[in-house]
């Protein structure tokens, strides 16, 4: 999930309540101390959910927050995955 720095607090807080199982955790720089910064110099932060919450309405719930700018969800969006591995490239359609 991407998040402008300055509304980390904020943003953690609102995901805590909506998911109190949820554990978040700002996603770090291996090469570099410190977060992984974007492009636009906003920070990326990765969930683990306890339960799962319905997927229909976790997407909307995310992005309502103030502070996330987008969350690389793409369900019901996407239609088509393109997988690639050892054994070659495969296109999976929904179904």
């Amino acid at each position: 999930i991407e998040v402008i720095p300055e509304a980390m607090g904020f943003v953690n807080s609102a995901i805590r309540k909506l998911f109190p199982e949820t554990r978040i955790r700002v996603r770090m720089d291996n090469k570099k101390q410190g977060a992984i910064l974007t492009h636009n110099g906003n920070h990326l932060i990765d969930l683990w959910f306890g339960t799962w919450p319905s997927l229909s309405t976790l997407n909307p719930s995310l992005k309502n927050i103030t502070g996330i700018l987008e969350t690389s969800l793409f369900y019901n969006i996407a239609t088509k995955a393109i997988i690639a591995g050892e054994k070659g490239t495969r296109v999976m359609g929904k179904t």
